[in-house]
């Protein structure tokens, strides 16, 4: 498999040898594939100027600095003598050509889970896991079944769940067992000992969906004696996504504590 980066110049060629016929449509396109091209050419220019590469970049000529430079190939690969990737999953192909290029004849570890992947709108691929395997083949797998964050009927449910997505899953393709079995540290009161399991509420809109969670929490608390407030939590994936929650939490009377990571994007390394 031979993959070219797509450099100014030949985004530039190919909007410029770009042939329409009368077709509006084609014309369209041409139109937009220059102003893409234009674009590209006028951001990486401002790059140069200014001596900065954006996050693509570092990839990008750190392999091309390999390629040319293999005297400073055989000096990181000498250094590096043990490497370990995780999130293989959300691994891109430039990043996996470089991590080719570091491994050499050293010893290379990776951690993946397709079923976690959720970075393909930038072009990560579960396939560099099935390449993996093809370039590596003496490599040996390790099948992480002991899961200590959750009880049974949650892994089990998430395991029925996620079987939507077969054939498409590793675990179908390559007939490897992929079933969590839940290994507590401390003992734990399971669903089935406090007579509660996991429900699946779904709602057209978002005030239908607060709606239901908050009369879930009322209704729990008054059928639980035993209940107190902390006893709920309630995961959001965003901050803002709390927002709507909280006004509810608020009419109802409920007490809460919101907890999140603030003041990421102002932190130096993130500013930088």
């Amino acid at each position: 498999l031979t993959v070219t980066a797509v450099t100014v110049n030949i985004i530039l060629n190919y909007a410029e040898n770009f042939t329409a016929d009368k077709d509006s449509i084609e014309i369209e396109d041409k139109t937009r594939l220059t102003e893409v091209a234009n674009a590209y050419h006028t951001y990486n220019q401002l790059l140069l100027d200014n001596n900065s590469l954006d996050f693509a970049d570092l990839i990008f000529y750190t392999i091309k600095l390999l390629k040319e430079r293999p005297r400073i190939l055989k000096t990181l690969q000498a250094r590096f003598k043990y490497i370990l990737i995780d999130e293989f999953q959300d691994v891109n192909f430039a990043q996996y050509q470089l991590v080719q290029m570091l491994s050499g004849q050293g010893q290379l570890t990776v951690v993946g889970d397709d079923d976690q992947s959720i970075y393909a709108f930038r072009g990560a691929s579960v396939s560099n896991i099935l390449r993996f395997k093809d370039d590596f083949p003496q490599a040996k797998e390790v099948v992480l079944n002991e899961n200590y964050r959750s009880h049974q009927e949650i892994l089990d449910t998430a395991y029925k769940l996620i079987q939507n997505n077969n054939p498409d899953r590793l675990e179908f393709k390559l007939k490897i067992n992929k079933k969590l079995i839940a290994k507590a540290r401390t003992p734990i009161q399971t669903p089935k000992a406090s007579g509660m399991g996991v429900e699946h509420i779904h709602c057209s809109t978002i005030d239908g969906e607060v709606k239901s969670v908050i009369e879930e929490i009322i209704k729990i608390k008054q059928t639980d004696k035993n209940a107190v407030w902390d006893d709920f939590a309630i995961l959001v994936r965003a901050n803002s996504h709390s927002e709507p929650f909280i006004s509810a939490l608020e009419k109802a009377g409920i007490p809460y504590e919101f907890l999140a990571a603030a003041g990421l994007y102002r932190q130096p390394l993130i500013l930088d």
